[in-house]
């Protein structure tokens, strides 16, 4: 955990763009942070509730963009999140961050993910996402 956290420090100065200000936005950072819990303790059945039947995304690890039948936990033996943004648009949140994890055979990479969440029948679910490996290799830009 302590090389984690010495990674996000390293990847994260100035990062910060926007806290969670709205009660949605605390909602869904919260439902991100269960996702990881789950992730963690390799609970496949919590995790894909979370998941929206109507779900596409780009994960790293794929060569085209998936639906939910393609999502599961994978094993990681520890884990740091730093959120950069979480903003509520209408009916949709959307969250970037940082992830730092550590596999079971103790490697430990950084990813870039945004998710986008939904409140389907009073429950928020993920219906978009993206993830890649940091640093990515997209320029500094200074537009805001």
């Amino acid at each position: 955990m302590r090389r984690l956290i010495v990674l996000l420090l390293l990847i994260a100065p100035g990062t910060f763009i926007h806290a969670q200000e709205t009660s949605a936005e605390k909602e869904v950072w919260q439902q991100e942070e269960a996702y990881w819990r789950h992730v963690s303790r390799g609970d496949s059945k919590s995790f894909k509730t979370l998941w929206s039947d109507r779900f596409t995304g780009w994960p790293d690890d794929a060569a085209r963009p998936v639906d939910k039948s393609k999502i599961d936990v994978w094993k990681i033996s520890d884990y740091k999140l730093m959120p950069l943004s979480v903003r509520e648009h209408g009916k949709e949140t959307v969250i970037t961050f940082y992830s730092a994890k550590t596999t079971v055979d103790g490697k430990t990479t950084e990813e870039r993910f945004t998710h986008t969440w939904q409140r389907e029948k009073g429950q928020w679910h993920i219906v978009g996402g993206m993830s890649c490996y940091a640093p990515c290799d997209a320029p500094e830009s200074n537009a805001n």
